[in-house]
């Protein structure tokens, strides 16, 4: 606490406050004096003294929001208004979909008022804090999700969530995180650390998952804290760890509601759900699990007729009971609130270490078309043992095994905002390597790496083995990707993305995204159609060729562009139709799968599946057996290509490298993964 003008005592904030004010008032004494002091030096030179004022008038407060990058107290110095403020000032979204505050103190925006708010333009965009004290406090609305680590991180705030694109998740990782604070609008929150989410207040439409760790507890509780959930819908609340849910701490379920809520994961998990409240209205059914030394003294409150309470574990005799309780019945049956009602129920942010927001779907700011490009995208594919269909067309088959590169933009120079720099040059270099393995060197593993700006060590990685045919990340650690926007910065400043995305048929496609100063560019879409046990199929497609194609190496390269005593025009025939032929020694490389930003675990698979060695590639069928497989491959031929100019031609290629790779013994997957893959537009 602070000493007033008047002699009395005031709290922190108004103490901030007064500071602020001071400081204001100081700051325009020194303008006024400036401002004088120019009129008189200038008074025969207009243009010097126009000048002058411009310099007074600069905002550095707009320009730090605009960059949506504020590095310790650089935005500080600016002030939300109780009808809102909306930023970024000067545009329509943040250039890289997010505001990002970063340091102690950093985006402590709302010090002088409870009702003063800044406003997102754009629901799109996500709030990322991350340092001691960082957003503590800062107002919001219309933001798409939120993610907070770090130290009394978004202590003290209040944020208001708008639909739009993204999954409004929000995630609040540290000690004392998102503390005394407010949010509505919530789908799914997570609250990790001593204390995170005390004296919370939060409505919610999806679940709630709180985790004191191994410290002494608090997360989601206190008797201000409290937790509504709405939407007529299934809720997992989870109160893990020790001492969390507690102490008078409110759960409020509106209505209609299936819940289940589990206290305690651990032998020392004692004190989690102390004397929580619980309130079921309007026909609510929640299932309690109640482990080891925890749900002591929990009422579970009935405000209408029509809900129910069930309870398991070795807790649910700690429950509270009374008039005003219901009683809650011991679980005979399983699930009996519903199945599944917990089989997804973290928050797209949520981590261990450091929650990212790059995983809730919120879309990109996008750029315009590159300056002379045409919508006229083209796209090349490797399906098969394998068969390779360049960017210009040409289609030859591969008789090798190992890793190649194959596909590469590098070399392309965009401008980037930047936070030191103003606007600085990058040269992008993304790459994707293949492996092909066994006796039919069949595709088994692909790999995306973004090395821009002359990086020798990827900064980030996307993987994926035909051993389980599941996306993984490198970084922050190698992790199973669902939907994920996997952010590439350097020194702070955004360069691009890989946006991991859903497609039909459960799926995921790989968008990869260009920073530009005017916002993300696509720079191709990479499709993969994947065999647990097997192989895949993988397609690039290409979305500004006219632009882009003279950046591009690799095994997909236009012809004209691969080395001249490589070209493919001078490779042999093979048999049984199939068309040229090559072994692409250029794009093969005898890098290790880590070296290159592979994962070890793909490494040691690669090796095993290796282990067979190069077989018989021209294995030749008789008459019988290539008219069977040509049924067999026909049967996946159900239309012409979309892409096809010729039908007839796209079925000739399509067939001849079907039944060659059934010949090889790859069997009926090969002739289903060829066709997904040649269908994709």
């Amino acid at each position: 606490s602070s000493v007033s003008s008047t002699g009395g005592i005031v709290g922190p904030r108004r103490a901030r406050l007064l500071s602020k004010s001071m400081s204001k008032a100081l700051l325009s004494i020194i303008l006024l004096e400036v401002s004088l002091a120019a009129v008189s030096q200038c008074d025969e030179d207009d243009a010097a003294y126009l000048q002058s004022h411009v310099k007074v008038k600069s905002d550095p407060c707009e320009t730090g929001i605009n960059s949506g990058t504020c590095t310790g107290t650089s935005c500080n110095n600016c002030d939300p208004t109780p009808d809102g403020v909306d930023i970024p000032p000067s545009l329509s979204r943040f250039p890289n979909g997010y505001l990002s505050c970063t340091g102690t103190g950093a985006c402590n925006l709302a010090e002088s008022a409870d009702d003063e708010f800044y406003d997102f333009k754009s629901s799109s965009d996500y709030l990322t804090c991350s340092g001691t004290n960082a957003c503590s406090p800062l107002n919001l609305n219309n933001v798409g999700a939120i993610c907070v680590s770090g130290e009394n991180s978004g202590y003290e705030s209040k944020f208001n969530l708008a639909s739009g694109t993204c999954t409004n998740d929000v995630c609040c990782n540290g000690g004392n995180a998102c503390k005394n604070s407010f949010l509505k609008g919530v789908n799914t929150l997570s609250c990790r650390g001593e204390q995170a989410c005390w004296d919370l207040k939060a409505e919610l439409t999806g679940n709630l998952y709180c985790n004191s760790g191994a410290t002494d507890g608090g997360a989601c509780s206190n008797d201000l804290a409290s937790f509504i959930f709405s939407g007529s819908t299934d809720h997992c609340v989870e109160c893990y760890g020790k001492g969390t849910c507690m102490s008078s701490s409110q759960f409020i379920f509106m209505g209609e509601e299936k819940v289940k809520m589990t206290c305690g994961n651990t032998a020392d998990s004692s004190g989690t759900c102390n004397a929580a409240r619980i309130s079921l209205q309007q026909d609510t059914c929640i299932h309690l699990v109640c482990e080891n030394a925890t749900c002591n003294d929990l009422s579970v409150m009935n405000d209408t007729s029509g809900s129910r309470c069930f309870c398991e574990g070795a807790g649910c005799s700690n429950i509270a009971t009374g008039s005003i309780n219901l009683q809650c019945l011991e679980v005979t049956t399983p699930n009996p609130c519903g199945a599944n009602i917990c089989s997804n129920s973290a928050a797209c942010c949520d981590s261990e270490v450091s929650p990212s927001c790059g995983s809730c779907g919120c879309a990109l700011p996008t750029a315009p078309a590159a300056a002379g490009s045409t919508n006229n995208a083209i796209t090349a594919n490797v399906a098969g043992d394998p068969h390779i269909t360049t960017l210009d067309g040409k289609h030859y088959t591969l008789l090798q095994q190992g890793s190649f590169l194959m596909w590469a933009f590098s070399g392309y120079e965009t401008r980037v905002p930047s936070a030191t720099h103003g606007m600085k040059k990058v040269p992008m270099d993304f790459e994707i390597f293949t492996h092909y393995s066994g006796s039919t060197s069949f595709t088994k593993a692909i790999l995306l790496v973004d090395k821009s700006n002359g990086l020798k060590t990827p900064r980030q990685a996307l993987e994926l083995t035909s051993l389980d045919c599941v996306w993984r990340a490198k970084k922050p650690s190698w992790h199973d990707v669902g939907t994920e926007l996997l952010q590439l910065t350097d020194d702070g400043d955004a360069l691009g993305a890989f946006n991991v995305s859903n497609s039909v048929g459960n799926h995921k496609n790989v968008q990869l995204l260009m920073k530009t100063e005017d916002g993300y560019r696509k720079i191709a879409n990479v499709f993969v159609r994947c065999q647990p046990g097997s192989h895949m199929a993988a397609k690039v497609k290409m979305l500004s060729p006219k632009t882009d194609l003279d950046f591009v190496r690799g095994e997909m390269a236009p012809d004209g562009q691969r080395f001249p005593q490589h070209a493919l025009g001078s490779a042999s025939k093979l048999g049984l139709g199939v068309s040229l032929v090559a072994q692409d020694t250029q794009f093969s490389t005898t890098t290790e799968w880590t070296a290159l930003g592979g994962s070890a675990d793909a490494a040691t698979y690669l090796k095993e599946v290796d282990t067979q060695g190069p077989g018989t590639f021209l294995k030749q069928c008789s008459e019988e057996e290539q008219q069977e497989a040509e049924k067999i491959c026909n049967k996946h031929w159900a239309k012409p290509l979309p892409e096809a100019k010729d039908a007839s031609a796209s079925h000739a290629i399509f067939l001849a490298d079907c039944v060659y790779d059934i010949c090889a013994g790859a069997g009926e997957v090969a002739a289903q993964l060829t066709a997904e893959i040649m269908r994709i537009e």
